[in-house]
């Protein structure tokens, strides 16, 4: 199951990241609103909530997320 999970997620990253661009080409701002896309996403394995908010509710925090 978790090695499914983990070609899913490389999967997802591939999408914005393919095989052929050359990583040390792409900025930080790119590399964080690539992180930030994946963190906001509902994931099934996280009980449809982002992994960003699964990782809160481990640790015990209640938050809000809005975008304006």
């Amino acid at each position: 199951m978790a090695e499914r999970r983990n070609r899913k997620a490389n999967g997802r990253l591939r999408r914005w990241l393919p095989r052929h661009i050359d990583i040390h080409k792409v900025s930080d701002e790119e590399i964080q609103d690539i992180v930030l896309t994946t963190d906001l996403t509902p994931r099934k394995c996280h009980g449809f909530k982002t992994p960003f908010r699964a990782i809160l509710k481990e640790l015990g925090k209640d938050v809000q997320i809005r975008f304006s």
